[in-house]
């Protein structure tokens, strides 16, 4: 059982290790948003109730079917219920204050803050995180691609769905590409299947590699990894580059297996929020 005295303690070694860094990779999963009240896709019971939606035989039938890309085709006004009330929700949600934290840790290292997740909220560049150090392992809702997949992709601001909460339908027009005029769909993997257009992935993960070549002595930041794609992508670059780990998780599980290296992590439980005020606490001080 950890004491308040060894959390504190841990804090300050995350503190040390992000006061010796040159930069800082914020690799985020699901729990990072849900400190600001978002549902998330890990534990169907929890996103469902979280959206106000009773759970029983029909939801999962709906969750079945708006989880293959051919929902787009087949009943995309059901489809777009589902995500443009996702949409809807990401876009009226403000950020929790860990985000700002996470920026003022940044704002004192050489080299900034790079973002991977595997989160398609948006939520990162809302708190004022740039897309140019952004890598979105599992696309955006907040860009759109062509059910044909001609190519193209483009933002969804001008996209304003309207919802039949009730029937879960979208009533107003279906998003259209402005290219061929074919029915759109987000550009996400997590949900729509492999018919994810990764142009914009590509070009992400590009900004990535070049940011990682500036740095000498990198720290990790690594927030409730439940995607795998983005946990896989955080253990390879740690394993790969020189610089320190922090896991943090709401979980009380320490991932302390063979390959735990005191000297390189450290693995913080609590709640995101508070686990990242008390490295902000130990900074400060």
């Amino acid at each position: 059982m950890k004491t308040a005295e060894s959390l504190l303690d841990k804090h300050q070694i995350a503190a040390q290790a992000i006061r010796a860094a040159d930069g800082l990779r914020i690799v985020a999963g699901a729990g990072m948003s849900a400190d600001s009240g978002l549902p998330i896709f890990i534990g169907l019971d929890s996103f469902w109730r979280t959206l106000g939606i009773p759970i029983n035989k029909n939801t999962m039938n709906f969750q079945r079917m708006v989880s293959s890309p051919g929902a787009f085709i087949w009943r995309p006004d059901r489809a777009w219920g589902f995500y443009g009330q996702l949409l809807n929700l990401y876009r009226d949600t403000v950020p929790h204050d860990g985000f700002r934290l996470l920026q003022e840790m940044a704002s004192k290292l050489p080299h900034g803050a790079f973002v991977c997740t595997g989160n398609v909220d948006g939520q990162f560049q809302k708190a004022g995180f740039s897309d140019d150090s952004l890598l979105e392992v599992s696309g955006s809702i907040h860009y759109l691609q062509c059910v044909s997949n001609c190519g193209l992709i483009w933002t969804a601001d001008d996209f304003k769905p309207e919802i039949n909460l009730e029937k879960r339908l979208i009533t107003s027009a279906l998003p259209r590409c402005p290219m061929c005029g074919e029915l759109a769909r987000p550009n996400i993997r997590k949900c729509c299947g492999e018919k994810h257009n990764s142009n914009r992935l590509d070009t992400q993960n590009n900004r990535h590699i070049e940011w990682q070549q500036h740095l000498k002595n990198p720290v990790t930041i690594a927030i409730e990894m439940d995607c795998a794609a983005v946990a896989m992508h955080a253990m390879e670059e740690h394993t790969d580059k020189r610089g320190f780990l922090i896991r943090i998780q709401s979980w009380d599980d320490l991932w302390e297996d063979e390959s735990f290296d005191a000297n390189r992590e450290v693995v913080l439980n609590g709640g995101i929020l508070e686990v990242l005020r008390g490295i902000t606490a130990a900074l400060r001080s």
